[in-house]
């Protein structure tokens, strides 16, 4: 499992979640997006948008 972060700008920034082994439990990958979207908002960013997209956050 590999989680980057891009800084394009002082504004502009990606996270990516790599997880390249065994397909990753739907209920485990839930929870790490969820985890992942809790400590950027902690941090004062804003998440504009998520691929693959989800519906609910």
């Amino acid at each position: 499992m590999k989680l980057t972060l891009w800084r394009y700008a002082d504004d502009d920034w990606m996270i990516a979640l790599t997880y390249e082994r065994d397909p990753l439990p739907v209920d485990e990958a839930e929870a790490l997006r969820r985890n992942i979207l809790d400590a950027v908002t902690a941090v004062g960013l804003t998440v504009t948008a998520q691929s693959p997209s989800q519906t609910s956050q």
